[in-house]
């Protein structure tokens, strides 16, 4: 659906023009995919507290220029914003995986060493390798076209999703139980502050989403819009308009807008 409106509005999947040319990497080299790489990587590295985040910040920057890349380029950034690590936070725009970063790299080497030593079945190899290939394609892809945000961890959701069946399959043998078995306590203790305390959407609360609409829900970020787009809805059913068109800038919300007018309809 998101490609065929792009095909509708910029005849072509990928949005150019407008806003569109500040969500892609317009010269990638191997030096901006690089780059992508090192910044991305940080969106799943922030914790709690400045003391480790400034450090990751820094150290993120120093790779960059170690390898001839500016981490704050507008080229390869979005918005030309400026590049940070954090803020830290149940929020599905910076909730990043430090776990998944870290595991990650284990089950590629560990593939690739059974492979080469022939310990798998030609069907296990073939469904792991190849589904790792798929989240490595993904991820280079990633960072040779897409512009680098403070919010990408949310947009890694897909890879990271797609990485856990391999994971597990390649940890689940005797001598690295032991560190699925971490894994999965640690997924395990944390998940709870994800749930319950979910900055736009917790669980419990005075803003629970068990408690609330889903229209509350729907606004509960931006709580200031819910009014304007009441009234342009209102406008619309004093005239009598049935179709209007929509004229918003980079990151303006469309959904709640078009949720009141379906339930309005």
């Amino acid at each position: 659906g998101a490609w065929q409106r792009n095909i509708e509005t910029f005849d072509s999947p990928f949005a150019t023009g407008l806003h569109g040319d500040a969500y892609r990497v317009q010269h990638p080299t191997a030096g901006t995919i690089a780059s992508n790489l090192i910044r991305n990587a940080t969106n799943h590295m922030d914790l709690p507290g400045d003391w480790w985040n400034d450090r990751v910040e820094r150290g993120a920057i120093r790779l960059s220029d170690a390898i001839g890349q500016d981490a704050n380029d507008p080229a390869t950034t979005f918005e030309q914003q400026p590049f940070r690590v954090g803020p830290y936070g149940p929020h599905e725009d910076h909730a990043g995986s430090l776990l998944l970063l870290l595991l990650a790299p284990i089950g590629i080497a560990l593939a690739l060493v059974r492979v080469l030593r022939g310990r798998l079945r030609t069907s296990d190899a073939a469904w792991q390798l190849g589904v790792l290939g798929i989240v490595l394609a993904q991820v280079l892809l990633f960072a040779a076209l897409i512009t680098w945000q403070n919010w990408h961890a949310r947009l890694h959701l897909p890879m990271l999703v797609l990485l856990v069946p391999p994971l597990i399959a390649l940890l689940d043998t005797r001598r690295w139980r032991w560190l699925l078995v971490f894994a999965v306590a640690v997924s395990v203790a944390t998940a709870p502050v994800a749930l319950f305390g979910n900055v736009n959407r917790p669980l419990v609360g005075d803003d629970s989403i068990l408690t609330h609409s889903r229209t509350h829900v729907l606004f509960n970020p931006r709580p200031q819009l819910e009014e304007p787009y009441r009234a342009a809805l209102q406008r619309m059913t004093d005239t009598g308009v049935r179709e209007a068109g929509i004229v918003s800038s980079v990151d303006e919300w469309q959904y709640p807008l078009i949720w009141l007018g379906l339930r309005a309809d």
